[in-house]
């Protein structure tokens, strides 16, 4: 699947992150980059409004499990398993006030574990880590994500 068709998919299954406006900048296999347009989701005080950096960060782990799974089993991932989030922890560390980017990583061991336990089990959990970073750190937050059968 490409990162275009990973976007249409997360902004058709959460209808919510249509207002989001994001793309996906790129996949390496690891850690996934995401880009969200600051002029969209600023809020008041001219600096991107919060709910929407936690938007961007939930949806940047969603799209980087759905890459993980589509790069392991094949689109066809989406007929046999459902996928969602656990739990969500983030810090604003910063204000953001311009066009930001996200990152996501795992563990490499633990992307191993979450595709070898999901195939086992057909049930397994990923803990995401994703930052925004614009010369100094902005945002930190970690997500669960579980894909099960």
């Amino acid at each position: 699947m490409k990162t275009e068709e990973v976007v249409k998919l997360i902004k058709a299954k959460i209808p919510i992150t249509q207002e989001l406006d994001f793309e996906i900048q790129s996949w390496d296999g690891k850690s996934l980059k995401l880009k969200a347009p600051y002029e969209k989701n600023k809020n008041h005080h001219n600096t991107v409004f919060g709910g929407s950096l936690a938007m961007a960060t939930i949806v940047s782990g969603y799209c980087m499990t759905f890459m993980l799974l589509d790069d392991e089993l094949g689109s066809q991932w989406l007929d046999h398993y459902t996928l969602v989030i656990k739990d969500f922890q983030c810090q604003y560390l910063k204000p953001v006030t311009k066009d930001f980017e996200s990152l996501s990583e795992a563990k490499s061991g633990d992307i191993q574990n979450f595709l070898e336990v999901l195939k086992r089990k057909g049930r397994s959990k990923i803990e995401i880590e994703t930052i925004i970073e614009s010369g100094e750190l902005q945002l930190s937050a970690k997500a669960t994500y579980v894909a099960y059968k």
